[in-house]
């Protein structure tokens, strides 16, 4: 059996208050969508922020609903921090709804209850979501959980999650291949991106787990024998887009317990900086400027050119280039027409 592995969607998302960015998010999801399917998974998992925000706009949440009325294997998913508050709980959440719904299957177990996890099935879901769900194929059976975001919670949380997978084995009986779905970050694997999980602290779960299915951290990485986190498949700001090769989604593999990264389609990035010392005019910053810029042309137009930034058509896409002004400013501040530049 094959899985499909995607974290941190954020629909919904748009950066510079742009539409076309907002647009560029949909289309990254449909596109993973749509290579899911190529890669012939029995279903898809997605551990935290399917969405941007817990107040989704009715727009976005008719894009998610169509998105999702499309896609024939179940997506299993599990709530991130921006899925919901870890405050004032709302009755009901768009997750919850579209779980509902049959869009999606929600698993959000709850360490604090006995048992953590209540069963749920991906043909009828259970009323606002349950902690594990089986899906049978060819006599094969891979076991889901799921857990939400937890915060500084996480770390009293594992052993008994743990503890809640062996209690469901020993009432269920083993399934053949256990999967958790689970949003943080693991610190030692990516030390200053605010992942907070010690490498240590996943002991516990790694004796019950064959692949532990993360989200949160928006770069790709690897941790332990079992931990896997795809990376968000868009850029969301100056430093993601500098990873190019942190963003996409794993193929993971039963039969041989292999994951295969595989780079998503998106916008490029380019950064460049212009240093603004020494220029006592603004109209010879402005001619130096154009001219940098020029230079850069060529730089821009080869990170252009590279597959994963295509349409999935295989047209070109129109860059987000950053320009940073670095250096010390000689000139009057209001002289220093940044639309001007920007033109």
């Amino acid at each position: 059996m094959r899985l499909a592995h995607v974290a941190d969607v954020h629909l919904g998302h748009k950066q510079y208050g742009s539409e076309q960015r907002e647009a560029d998010v949909r289309l990254a999801f449909e596109h993973f969508l749509g290579k899911a399917d190529e890669h012939d998974v029995t279903a898809v998992l997605l551990p935290g922020d399917l969405f941007d925000s817990r107040d989704v706009s009715p727009k976005t949440l008719s894009e998610a609903e169509s998105v999702l009325a499309d896609v024939d294997v179940p997506v299993i998913v599990s709530p991130g921090n921006h899925d919901q508050s870890m405050g004032a709980r709302r009755e009901l959440t768009w997750l919850q709804y579209l779980n509902d719904t049959g869009l999606i299957t929600l698993l959000s177990g709850d360490p604090g209850d006995d048992p953590v996890f209540v069963r749920t099935d991906c043909d009828d879901p259970r009323q606002g979501g349950g902690g594990f769900v089986d899906i049978e194929e060819g006599g094969e059976t891979v076991r889901c959980f799921g857990v939400p975001y937890r915060g500084a919670y996480i770390e009293s949380d594992l052993p008994r999650v743990a503890e809640g997978i062996r209690a469901v084995d020993e009432r269920e009986g083993p399934a053949d291949t256990t999967v958790l779905l689970a949003h943080f970050g693991v610190d030692d694997a990516v030390p200053d991106l605010g992942a907070t999980v010690k490498r240590a602290w996943l002991t516990p779960i790694e004796e019950h787990v064959d692949y532990l299915a993360l989200g949160h951290i928006h770069k790709q990485y690897e941790t332990g024998t079992v931990g896997r986190n795809p990376g968000s498949l868009e850029a969301f700001d100056i430093q993601e887009g500098r990873w190019d090769e942190g963003h996409g989604y794993y193929v993971f593999d039963t039969e041989d317990g292999s994951a295969e990264h595989h780079l998503s389609k998106r916008r490029p990035y380019y950064t460049t900086n212009f240093d603004v010392s020494g220029y006592r005019t603004f109209e010879d910053l402005r001619g130096e400027f154009a001219d940098a810029l020029d230079d850069e042309r060529a730089a821009v137009e080869r990170t252009c050119e590279r597959e994963l930034h295509r349409k999935g058509n295989g047209e070109r896409r129109e860059p987000v280039v950053n320009v940073r002004f670095v250096g010390t400013l000689l000139l009057d501040h209001g002289s220093f027409d940044v639309e001007a530049l920007r033109a």
